[in-house]
């Protein structure tokens, strides 16, 4: 019966539905039988996955958008994606991609030993990223809180986010856009509203807030893997690893702020010193920030407050707190269950 299904007759169906004006779900279809196959070859029996002799590419391809989100978004989506009846560790996932900028398929394929705790160094391989060059992310304090969380819930895999029944195995391609397919309906429920966006947003929402901040366009692009090109490429080979490691720091505090505060406005061009978030130095000097909810309620309990003081390294603003302790595995928590 498995044998049955060949690379062509599955291109076929997918064909089929691509005519039904559903090209979405024709490449969702591929991405199904491509999980099933791994599921079966995981148990040990020995046979081809006819998907993976298609690319995606190959049965729908997607117009380039320019959707990104604004504070005000940030802030109703992410209150909304509280409720939604996923694993948590899928809408931490969500959060963590939004402050590391990664691209999906980076995060989805990232393994624990990537991650270097001490430095606050994430690494992702030359083999896995689009360039062909190794790609390090600065860790915020927020992204480390949430990768301590996977970590005691990912149940020994090698993934950060092992599949739902395979821990051998990474979590789908359709996993997360489920998750945001799900928070978008507690926000239409709610009679907010929020246009539709992608998983791939969330780069674009960083890069474009980012920019509007003031900050610099050659810090952005490096934390995204973008490559410059022409004669500037073959000169500047900076890495700015001390400005990204800031301004992801501060990146994540704005988030933090937008997300529990509501939306506020960014001093364009702040200087060292400033906080780039309106109102967040006090008339002390200092700076209050709710930290991240790293942990879902029910691992932890609610986000801790943190003293930050203007004298620093990171954009001006020099984290005095530490993580918090990694959350204690609770029923719940030691799952496999990471599709929504």
């Amino acid at each position: 019966m498995l044998e049955e299904i060949t690379p062509v007759r599955l291109m076929a169906r997918c064909e089929k539905i691509k005519e039904r004006g559903a090209a979405a779900s024709a490449v969702l279809a591929r991405e199904i039988v491509l999980q099933v196959y791994r599921f079966i070859q995981a148990r040990g029996l020995k046979i081809a996955n006819p998907a993976e002799a298609i690319r995606p590419s190959a049965i729908a391809t997607f117009r380039a958008r320019d959707r990104a989100l604004s504070p005000a978004e940030i802030h109703t989506f992410f209150n909304a994606l509280d409720e939604v009846a996923s694993a948590p560790t899928l809408r931490l996932a969500v959060k963590f991609l939004l402050l590391t900028m990664v691209r999906k398929s980076e995060f989805i394929q990232a393994k624990w030993d990537e991650i270097d705790f001490e430095s606050g160094i994430w690494t992702i391989p030359k083999a896995r990223m689009k360039a062909g060059r190794p790609h390090n992310i600065y860790l915020s304090q927020q992204a480390m809180g949430i990768l301590m969380t996977l970590k005691a819930c990912c149940a020994g895999s090698s993934y950060l986010l092992p599949g739902r029944h395979e821990r051998d195995f990474p979590i789908s391609n359709s996993a997360l856009n489920r998750v945001l397919m799900v928070g978008r309906d507690v926000v239409q429920k709610r009679g907010e509203g929020i246009d539709p966006f992608t998983v791939h947003d969330l780069r674009r929402t960083a890069s474009t807030l980012l920019h509007e901040a003031g900050y610099n366009t050659d810090w952005i692009e490096k934390c995204l893997a973008h490559e410059q090109k022409g004669v500037r490429a073959v000169y500047n080979k900076a890495e700015y690893a001390q400005q990204r490691r800031g301004m992801l720091q501060d990146w994540a505090d704005m988030v933090e702020s937008w997300i529990h505060d509501g939306p506020s406005p960014v001093y364009v061009g702040a200087g060292p010193g400033v906080s780039r978030i309106s109102g967040l130095i006090s008339s002390s000097g200092h700076v209050s920030l709710r930290d991240v909810a790293v942990v879902p309620p029910l691992l932890s309990g609610r986000p801790r407050e943190r003293a930050c003081s203007p004298h620093g390294s990171h954009g001006g603003v020099e984290l005095k707190s530490i993580l918090p302790a990694a959350a204690p595995m609770e029923s719940g928590c030691a799952f496999r269950h990471h599709d929504a």
